[in-house]
């Protein structure tokens, strides 16, 4: 996906936020195999200071008219890398999330901020994909196929490639005796899709 950061500052304070790089993801949820996917849009942003300044999202599309506002974070590590992002950005009902530019705003709570300039660039046709028709197309463009395992209290406590070790309910019981549920999720070669399958229960014995 092609990536144009545009930093546009506003002031020279030491205090500006500085990022490495910024991505758009549109994920698709599904509730059940046989049912059609929800979409949400997903933005993330490696930040080199400190991600947890952060107070404010906002997001413009440039092609249209909707935009969206969040202080809603999810905030991730790994190893040195520190990333902020929201992913719970909607289209009014029946409404796509169009292709294209948008112009993306990371504000700290002392007001300093930096703009990014993105381009989502996705196949549209995963709206109209059941479960199944979305892995075998991931399957055949090279798509990465993860899972998530959650506790009881629903924090997740596995998350990384589906290995045989993983690949089905009692398997993963094995390993992980303190598994309620999980769920298997598939990301696109250049991870601009997102799709998460059905939560399924992870019962002993099956």
């Amino acid at each position: 996906m092609l990536l144009a950061l545009v930093l546009a500052v506003c002031s020279c304070s030491n205090n500006v936020p500085q990022v490495r790089d910024a991505r758009l993801s549109i994920i698709f949820d599904y509730e059940t195999m046989d049912s059609l996917p929800s979409a949400r849009l997903g933005v993330f942003v490696e930040s080199v200071s400190n991600p947890h300044r952060f107070g404010l999202i906002k997001v413009q599309a440039q092609d249209c008219d909707y935009s969206w506002e969040t202080g809603d974070f999810v905030m991730a590590q790994n190893n040195e890398q520190k990333f902020c992002g929201a992913v719970n950005l909607v289209m009014p009902q029946n409404q796509k999330f169009a292709t294209g530019d948008y112009n993306v705003q990371f504000v700290q709570d002392d007001e300093e901020k930096i703009e990014v300039k993105l381009t989502l660039d996705y196949n549209t046709s995963f709206y109209d994909f059941k479960a199944q028709e979305a892995v075998d197309f991931m399957n055949k463009n090279m798509g990465s196929r993860l899972l998530k395992i959650y506790d009881e209290n629903k924090k997740v406590i596995y998350y990384g490639p589906r290995t045989p070790e993983l690949n089905d309910a009692r398997r993963i019981w094995n390993l992980y005796r303190e598994a309620a549920e999980f769920q298997e999720t598939w990301i696109s070669s250049s991870g601009n899709v997102i799709c998460n399958l059905p939560v399924e229960k992870v019962t002993p014995g099956n």
